[in-house]
C-alpha cells in the first residue's frame, strides 16, 4: 500500500477512535442524567423529624457534602483548570434517618471549578441550589509527588474541604480531610481514597419547637475506589464509597486542561 494511503487510513482510524470515545462519554453522561431524574433528595420531611433521627441525618449529610474531593491524585499544575458537574447517589439512607424515604436512592448534584496554583497546590469551589437545598463550599489540594503523565506513575494527594448547606428547616456545616492515590494510564486512571467527614447540623425549624436551635455533631470515616476515563480535554469518572455502613456512588464529567 502506498505510504500516503497508509498514513491517511491510520489518521482516519485515529479520528474514529477519538470520536467514538467522546461519544461514549457523552452518551454515558446523558444516561446518568436521565437516570438521576427518577430520584431526588426530599428534605421536606425534616419538619417532622424527631430528635432520634437527627444524628443519622447528619451522618448522611456529611457523606453527601464530603463527596467529590477529587477524581485523581495528580495536581492540575500552575494555571491548569477543571470545570465539571458531579452527581451524588446514596443507594439507601441510614435506617434511623427518618427524613429521607427508606430504601430509596438519595441524589444531589453540583457544579465544581478547580484551578492549579504553584507548588502542586490546587484550589476548588463548588455550588448548587438543588431540591430545596443551597450548598456552597471549596477547598485546597496538595500533591505529594512531582507531576508526571508517564504511564504507570503513582500520584499521591492530600485534600481539605469545607462546605455549608442551608435549607429552610436546617443548616449543615461540614469539613473533610482525604488522602488520595491514583495511577496514570493512557486513557484510564484508577484511584482510591480514605478520610473523615466532620459535620455539624443545626435545626432551624421543626414541628417540635423544642428542637429549634438544637445542634448535632457527626464524625465518620470514608473510603472509596474509582476510575477516571480521559480523552484529550474531556473526562468521565465514577467512584464507589463506603461511609457509616452506607454505599455511595458519585459520577462526574467535565473538561480538564
Amino acid at each position: 500500500m502506498p505510504a500516503f494511503l497508509r498514513f491517511s487510513k491510520e489518521r482516519n482510524e485515529s479520528k474514529y477512535n477519538v470520536f467514538s470515545g467522546k461519544n461514549f462519554i457523552v452518551l454515558f453522561s446523558l444516561f446518568c442524567l436521565f437516570w438521576s431524574k427518577a430520584y431526588a433528595a426530599d428534605f421536606s420531611n425534616f419538619y417532622k423529624a424527631d430528635a432520634s433521627s437527627l444524628k443519622y441525618f447528619a451522618k448522611d449529610m456529611g457523606t453527601m457534602l464530603g463527596s467529590g474531593g477529587d477524581n485523581t491524585a495528580r495536581s492540575l499544575g500552575f494555571s491548569g483548570f477543571d470545570l465539571g458537574y458531579k452527581q451524588y447517589f446514596q443507594l439507601k439512607p441510614d435506617f434511623s434517618n427518618k427524613v429521607f424515604k427508606p430504601k430509596r436512592v438519595v441524589r444531589f448534584g453540583w457544579i465544581q471549578a478547580e484551578i492549579g496554583m504553584p507548588y502542586r497546590i490546587d484550589g476548588f469551589i463548588k455550588a448548587s441550589n438543588y431540591d430545596g437545598l443551597a450548598m456552597a463550599g471549596g477547598g485546597l489540594r496538595y500533591g505529594l509527588r512531582q507531576i508526571s503523565d508517564k504511564e504507570g506513575y503513582f500520584q499521591f494527594m492530600l485534600v481539605g474541604m469545607s462546605n455549608i448547606a442551608v435549607n429552610q428547616y436546617f443548616c449543615a456545616t461540614h469539613f473533610s480531610s482525604m488522602f488520595y492515590v491514583s495511577r496514570n494510564g493512557k486513557y484510564m486512571f484508577p484511584y482510591a481514597g480514605f478520610g473523615f467527614d466532620n459535620t455539624k447540623l443545626r435545626v432551624s425549624k421543626t414541628e417540635d419547637a423544642q428542637l429549634s436551635g438544637k445542634k448535632v455533631y457527626s464524625l465518620e470515616e470514608r473510603c472509596l475506589i474509582g476510575l477516571k476515563i480521559k480523552l484529550r480535554f474531556f473526562y468521565l469518572a465514577i467512584d464507589a464509597a463506603y461511609s457509616h455502613g452506607r454505599n455511595v456512588l458519585l459520577w462526574s464529567g467535565g473538561m480538564r486542561f
